[in-house]
């Protein structure tokens, strides 16, 4: 099941990395724009996100738009255990 996982990843990246610039932060601002006038967003007083790497969705207008919306924001950390921990930010930075 680890090696099905891992080569789904490499194979989703793979096709990531090879959006043109242009299709990728169209869709990137198309997700950002849908997820942030969802009701559910809205109604969220707290959001789980995560901080993009490479070529995964930009996730940065989405966290901003979170804390001017004076929403809590948490991000995932990996832990030396392997296991995932979730801690609270306030700023772009941390």
């Amino acid at each position: 099941m680890r090696e099905l996982k891992r080569e789904l990843r490499q194979s989703l990246a793979a096709r990531r990395d090879s959006l043109p610039p242009a299709q990728k932060k169209e869709w990137d601002s198309c997700i950002a724009g849908r997820l942030l006038a969802s009701e559910e967003y809205r109604r969220a007083g707290q959001i789980l996100a995560f901080a993009s790497f490479r070529s995964e969705i930009a996730t940065e207008p989405i966290l901003r738009r979170a804390w001017e919306d004076g929403k809590r924001l948490f991000l995932p950390i990996s832990l030396p255990s392997g296991k995932m921990a979730f801690y609270a930010v306030s700023c772009f930075s941390e």
